[in-house]
């Protein structure tokens, strides 16, 4: 999912005002990266949606 659909749902007018926003709760590429390479370690799927049971959650998914 893409920061314009995020900014879309939220009915921001840009992107840029979406990642002011929420742009410190995205964490970062290494983050995503980390967390993917554990869940495929631990045997789950990466790209686990929130509020799945299994895998390790980024900060991003665990913000409502």
């Amino acid at each position: 999912m893409g920061i314009k659909t995020i900014a879309s749902w939220l009915g921001h007018t840009s992107t840029k005002l979406t990642l002011d926003t929420y742009g410190n709760l995205m964490g970062t590429d290494a983050e995503r990266a980390a967390i993917d390479r554990i869940n495929r370690t631990l045997g789950h799927q990466s790209g686990n949606k929130p509020g799945s049971s299994s895998g390790l959650r980024s900060t991003t998914e665990t913000v409502k």
